[in-house]
């Protein structure tokens, strides 16, 4: 262990609490049950996969 930085180690890390925003085109991507339809058109077919899918409001999706 190198003993530059003493008994202190800088630390460094980081946290992703809404998922990592999703590259735009241009549309609302679905949340929907059909898994085809989620396939085809980028979305999630299941709540708590991702957030911003299906509510209106367009390239503001993160995924999980």
């Amino acid at each position: 262990m190198s003993t530059s930085f003493g008994n202190f180690p800088p630390a460094q890390g980081i946290c992703v609490l809404r998922g990592l925003k999703k590259e735009n085109d241009g549309q609302d991507n679905p949340l929907t049950n059909d898994v085809n339809l989620a396939i085809a058109q980028d979305g999630i077919p299941y709540d708590g996969l991702g957030c911003g899918y299906g509510d209106g409001i367009v390239d503001n999706e993160r995924a999980v």
